[in-house]
């Protein structure tokens, strides 16, 4: 089992997360985690260790993140586990519904690969569109 966590700064992870159970239903395999702007960054570490140790007893973990080079990410980069942990950065509400609809049978690292290129094809310019 895939268990995603959105890791976001403030509360876009909490938002994003109801936004997603509001579109789908409440998927068991979804939490969140809010690194706030004036977080002690070590004491935020080590409360995202042991929620990731929590998920990990139900199988792996695609960490959700918003933007590359955040607190929020590098936090999360340093949970790294190949084939148990990954990390896919940008975090949105398409790519949360879209993680939480692939298939069961695939890997953490085979999610990510598959996320990321899903995300790549679904962004669109409207004037290009017509």
């Amino acid at each position: 089992m895939i268990n995603v966590l959105v890791i976001t700064l403030g509360n876009v992870a909490v938002s994003l997360k109801e936004a997603a159970e509001h579109i789908i239903g409440k998927p068991v395999a979804l939490s969140c985690f809010s690194v706030d702007w004036a977080s002690d960054l070590e004491k935020a570490k080590t409360e995202l260790d042991v929620q990731i140790r929590e998920l990990r007893k139900n199988g792996s973990v695609l960490a959700l993140t918003d933007m590359f080079g955040a607190s929020s990410t590098n936090i999360a980069l340093s949970f790294l586990e190949p084939g148990q942990v990954e990390v896919v950065t940008g975090v949105s509400l398409p790519m949360l519904v879209k993680a939480l609809t692939l298939p069961d049978d695939l890997s953490v690292a085979e999610a990510a690969v598959r996320l990321k290129a899903q995300m790549e094809r679904s962004i669109y310019i409207g004037s290009k569109m017509f």
